[in-house]
């Protein structure tokens, strides 16, 4: 389904979605979660954004919070 996570990974994975967002997007967070897992990156992380849809809508601050404090933990 998601062939970038099918295997070990170099680079690490973001995967951010909103606590309001698509009902699939939330379904398949957990299977998300086990293939960034299986990517072996211990880097990766799957995140959740409080009260976010699935665009983002009127919480585009967030968005770039939750992004910009991942990279800066890639920093080392």
């Amino acid at each position: 389904m998601w062939p970038y996570l099918a295997g070990p990974s170099v680079a690490p994975v973001l995967d951010l979605y909103g606590e309001l967002d698509y009902p699939a997007v939330h379904r398949l967070a957990p299977e998300r979660l086990k293939l960034i897992h299986h990517g072996g990156n211990p880097l990766s992380k799957q995140l959740v954004a409080t009260g976010a849809d699935h665009h983002f809508s009127d919480n585009g601050e967030e968005l770039i919070k939750e992004v910009s404090d991942w990279l800066d933990s890639l920093d080392p």
